[in-house]
Formats: structure tokens, C-alpha cells, sequence
């Protein structure tokens, strides 16, 4: 499934289930840490432009893809 937030409350069963999030901003590092035991994941919050990040509870990848200008507007 997917689902686009702007926030994430991890109280709620929906996020505690989460197997994966990815990121395309910075700004929820600390929500992300909290809902999957992890202090590492609050690097997303230094996440370089143009850059994505997948965070489950095993590991933060950061990787970048190759979209049109049009598609990163999308993105934005």
C-alpha cells in the first residue's frame, strides 16, 4: 500500500504497521526514529536534494532517481 503524508503520527495503527516509508524531505527524522526504534533514521532530516530515503527497521538508503524536470516538480 501505498500512502503520501504530510505527517506522520505514529500513535496511530496504521504507521505502527509500516514495514517501509520512503522520505522526499527533510523533517521527519524524529517521527521516523520514534515508530521504528531508531536513532539513526533522524538523518533524513539532512537529506541532499534530489535525493529519497527508505527507512525500515533495518536501514536509512538514500538514493536518487532520474526524473524529468516536470517529474521533480511532482516531487516537490
Amino acid at each position: 500500500m501505498l500512502h503520501i503524508a504530510d505527517q506522520i503520527p505514529v500513535q496511530s495503527d496504521f504507521w505502527q504497521n509500516a514495514e517501509a516509508v520512503i522520505v522526499n524531505a527533510p523533517g521527519h527524522g524524529r517521527a521516523l526514529a520514534e515508530l521504528f526504534g531508531r536513532q539513526d533514521i533522524m538523518r533524513v532530516d539532512f537529506l541532499p536534494p534530489g535525493y529519497l530515503a527508505l527507512v525500515d527497521r533495518w536501514r536509512v538508503a538514500l538514493f536518487r532517481l532520474a526524473l524529468t524536470p516536470a517529474e521533480n516538480e511532482l516531487m516537490a
